[in-house]
């Protein structure tokens, strides 16, 4: 019988911070709370048929608001970065050093947001914010929603949605890092990753995108068949933050395999692209869903939106939302196991 488990949290500025567990009928659950419209846990089986859970995240809301690097957040308003801060004469908040990332300093990847509706029926929860006008420099007040929505066949959606009354920008992804071989037991080195994009967005040392989309051919970052993590960091040492524009009518934008676990997960996205990060290099103390310190390639992250730094490149998509307009993207997240030949 298909549930959902509505639970506290934790407390953050006075504010009480909610915990839903959405569980189908094949055991599958996803959880999520209310602080940062943030995906808490994704637990599926592996080709043995044991239930572990997929993403990195934080074991308590402290450790969430303290360190946490977007562990499964909602971005908003717009992921990823925008050069300088500037849009037309709009100056945003300089948060990345001359940039502007993730939508700013305490954006809504670190408030707490509203439960609008809880449907056992439908196995969804939605979640709601108003980000004022001026939040960050962005003009407009915006509401946004996301819908989490799990389905019986072991699959789940995010749908993000943008009304503004003045017109703004908004790009939003989630934030979740992924690691297939079920509660961190190893890192994502081995992990086998595909990507639907013959181009790759390429980048700056400012990390932003300068607007050449190159064709992947022959490069380290041809994912189109798939390659481990490791094969690719032998010839890309520092690893992948790395916007990849999605091919029209591909039937996929990501496929990340587990051989050892047999677990595969398959994202679709409305989006123009996705953006990897392999987490490469990253060693912190601070423990990863209370069990082991961050280590480099604990997880990858995978952020479906449209291309980063949209306004100042005409060609990678419109990002301008027109007030009055209603703006929703959606992305599917597939598990299934893969048999051994």
């Amino acid at each position: 019988m298909p549930k959902i488990e509505r639970s506290i949290f934790g407390t953050i500025k006075n504010t009480t911070v909610e915990r839903f567990q959405l569980e189908n009928d094949q055991g599958m659950s996803i959880s999520v709370m209310t602080y940062g419209a943030t995906l808490l846990e994704v637990v599926v089986p592996d080709k043995t048929g044991r239930f572990e859970n997929v993403v990195l995240g934080c074991a308590t809301l402290a450790e969430y608001s303290a360190h946490s690097p977007y562990f499964g957040a909602t971005i908003g308003r717009v992921g990823g970065r925008i050069r300088q801060g500037k849009w037309l004469n709009t100056q945003l908040t300089q948060n990345e050093g001359e940039q502007h990332i993730h939508g700013g300093v305490n954006a809504v990847s670190h408030r707490v947001w509203e439960v609008l509706k809880s449907d056992v029926e439908n196995l969804s929860v939605t979640l709601g914010i108003v980000s004022p006008a001026g939040d960050n420099g962005y003009p407009g007040n915006l509401e946004m929603t996301v819908t989490y929505q799990l389905y019986a066949d072991n699959h789940f959606e995010i749908i993000t949605t943008g009304i503004t009354d003045e017109a703004t920008l908004f790009n939003p992804t989630n934030h979740s890092y992924f690691n297939l071989s079920g509660d961190l037991k190893e890192t994502i080195s081995e992990h086998q990753l595909e990507i639907g994009a013959s181009q790759v967005a390429l980048m700056d040392d400012s990390k932003c995108p300068t607007g050449v989309l190159a064709p992947v051919a022959n490069t380290a970052f041809d994912f189109q068949v798939g390659q481990t993590l490791k094969a690719f960091t032998k010839k890309e040492p520092q690893g992948l933050d790395t916007p990849f524009p999605l091919n029209e009518g591909s039937d996929f934008a990501v496929r990340l395999t587990d051989n050892v676990s047999g677990r595969r997960m398959v994202i679709e996205t409305d989006a123009n692209a996705i953006v990897v990060f392999s987490t490469t290099g990253m060693n912190e103390p601070y423990l990863v869903n209370g069990t082991r310190p961050m280590v480099s390639e604990l997880g990858i992250a995978l952020e479906p939106q449209q291309l980063p730094d949209a306004i100042h490149h005409d060609h990678f998509g419109d990002i301008v939302l027109p007030a009055g307009r209603h703006k929703s993207y959606r992305s599917s997240y597939r598990f299934d196991t893969i048999k051994q030949n």
